[in-house]
């Protein structure tokens, strides 16, 4: 278990892009990245891009590389992504084309990241393609994403949550990341 500070900051900003996300949630992505070091992070929901940039940034500093899903173009600036090792599919995350490149690419050790409009929906789908060794983690864990409904699928599938819960809700990160153990 990843042992985690107790702060509670909120923000939605980041180099000027908007981000659903606490400063301390991306201390916690930070952290995972950090432990497991994947080759390629799959980032399902891009959003208005600032976790992308977010994560592109670690990826172009650790020679790893990002793969950001949305069904929709949110981004008013491209300009963030020059030189980041970010590629961007914009189509529905579940057609067979969009999971076929998230097979491909979850085959290397990965962290797939579920921040899109049916979190508990990517888990299941998502998790089928992790090796053993990979993460997968979800946002909105507890408020979109809900315990109940999660956490006996990643248990019988074997995962294992890679931090605390309860940690987890003190920071207000509303997330939640398992590793894929056998």
């Amino acid at each position: 278990m990843i042992t985690l500070p107790n702060h509670l900051l909120t923000d939605n900003n980041l180099w000027g892009l908007s981000v659903q996300h606490s400063p301390i949630a991306l201390w916690v992505l930070e952290n995972i990245l950090n432990t497991y070091k994947p080759e390629i992070i799959i980032e399902i929901g891009t959003g208005f891009g600032g976790v992308t940039v977010y994560l592109g940034t670690w990826a172009r500093l650790n020679s790893a590389r990002v793969l950001s899903i949305d069904h929709k173009d949110y981004l008013k600036n491209p300009k963030y992504f020059i030189g980041l090792p970010v590629n961007r599919i914009i189509n529905d995350a579940f057609c067979n084309d969009t999971r076929a490149c998230v097979r491909k690419a979850a085959k290397h050790r990965c962290l797939i990241y579920c921040d899109g409009g049916n979190k508990t929906k990517e888990l299941a789908v998502f998790s089928k393609f992790v090796r053993t060794g990979s993460v997968i983690g979800c946002h909105d864990y507890t408020t979109e994403v809900f315990p109940a409904n999660v956490d006996d699928y990643m248990d019988k599938n074997n995962f294992s949550k890679v931090v605390n819960a309860q940690q987890m809700r003190q920071l207000f990160t509303l997330q939640m990341f398992w590793e894929k153990t056998a």
